[in-house]
């Protein structure tokens, strides 16, 4: 699952900003299920990949190899998702962060 962090984090010398996206590994389940009960993080609800900015032609795409939303395109392996569309697996992975930029909000100035 991939959550929404709504306050700053800091794990170690790692810095996660609010709104970030925490994607599966990279907090244990114990300290993510410690941060939902304490509503710091919630989890992503995930829109339909076609309503993003000129993602119509791409959603369709991924529709078709069983990727519905942003969530499942998030997680997906990008060598499978590779095979199953027939694009390199670099522009799975710059798809992918196109979503992530989609899905983040513009941070606020601290002050």
């Amino acid at each position: 699952m991939i959550y929404r962090t709504h306050k700053k984090l800091q794990t170690g010398k790692r810095i996660i900003a609010a709104g970030s996206l925490i994607m599966p590994g990279d907090l244990t389940d114990k300290v993510i299920e410690v941060l939902v009960r304490r509503e710091i993080l919630t989890p992503l609800a995930p829109p339909p990949l076609a309503t993003l900015p000129g993602w119509e032609k791409k959603a369709e795409l991924l529709s078709k190899a069983g990727i519905p939303d942003a969530i499942r395109l998030l997680e997906a392996d990008e060598v499978n998702l590779s095979k199953k569309t027939g694009e390199r697996v670099e522009i799975i992975r710059d798809w992918k962060q196109e979503v992530i930029f989609w899905l983040t909000p513009p941070s606020k100035p601290e002050g």
